[in-house]
């Protein structure tokens, strides 16, 4: 008797991406696992997204408000899930595009742990033989970080220390073991990795699966956009703005969430570091820009 699939919910936030979310879903259709149940919530999109949704067959639909933000759409679309009776939830985001046997591979990695949460390899779409994420790291003091290199260097699962939101299939009991993201304290940014801390912390596995790839528009994040077309505006957002993965609130709280002896020395290495780097590179284009 054939073993039956498992039910995957894939939940993907949406806002204003109507180019991305037709690619996105071109590229579920394309899938040849099959039981799925696609579940896009749109956080009040004002580009045709909406509509869009609104006309395509076989997705569960769900209309919100530009409040929402990334960790409060997807506990949204869990609490769906687990209304669907799904037995994994997979996290992505809608600016990916994914090979046909994204998800067979995906699922079949679920042999490596009964109790474990898989994350994929995240590849640039402008360079896919570079690898942009093979799984999280930090140090000791909570400094984090990503595993990079070229896609062909990794070839077995490796173990990671934390996982993004970025392709990660979550057995669906993990939300009620170890709770669902933390919208109020991460609402668009870290949500992701906490939620994989909590999940090791309720002892689950991490892992990262490199035969599964998503090939990610990861050179055109905030931070990216911002650099395009430089702006005074920049300096307050990237400290304080949700949408800055610099914003410091949020980093404060995961940093003392998960080191809390070390979160000082964590914040203080992270903006004296890789946050000044940001700093002086967007000056320089910002100085550039005027003197033309």
């Amino acid at each position: 008797m054939k073993k039956q699939e498992p039910l995957i919910a894939i939940v993907t936030p949406v806002f204003n991406e109507l180019a991305h979310l037709k690619i996105f879903l071109r590229a579920l259709k394309r899938q040849t696992f099959r039981n799925v149940i696609p579940i896009i919530i749109d956080a009040g999109s004002s580009d045709g997204s909406a509509e869009y949704l609104e006309d395509t067959k076989d997705i569960e639909y769900i209309k919100g408000t530009p409040d929402w933000w990334w960790s409060h759409s997807t506990n949204i679309g869990i609490s769906r899930a687990k209304q669907l009776g799904a037995d994994y939830v997979l996290t992505i985001n809608v600016d990916v595009d994914l090979a046909e046997d994204y998800l067979d591979k995906l699922v079949k990695s679920t042999s490596i742990s009964k109790h474990a949460l898989i994350g994929s390899l995240v590849v640039y779409r402008n360079d896919p033989k570079k690898v942009w994420y093979a799984g999280g790291t930090f140090d000791e003091d909570g400094m984090t970080g990503h595993i990079h290199g070229s896609v062909h260097e990794f070839h077995e699962p490796l173990k990671a220390k934390w996982l993004t939101g970025m392709g990660t299939l979550i057995p669906i009991e993990v939300f009620d073991k170890a709770g669902t993201y933390d919208e109020k304290h991460f609402p668009q940014y870290f949500g992701d990795s906490d939620l994989s801390l909590r999940a090791a912390e309720a002892g689950y596995e991490l892992w990262v699966d490199p035969k599964s790839v998503v090939i990610g528009d990861v050179q055109s994040n905030w931070v990216g956009r911002q650099m395009a077309k430089p702006r005074l505006r920049f300096y307050y957002d990237l400290f304080f703005s949700i949408r800055s993965p610099y914003q410091i609130k949020t980093r404060y709280w995961f940093y003392k969430r998960h080191w809390p002896t070390s979160y000082r020395k964590a914040l203080w290495k992270f903006y004296t570091g890789p946050c000044r780097y940001i700093v002086v590179s967007f000056t320089k284009r910002l100085l550039t820009r005027k003197s033309k």
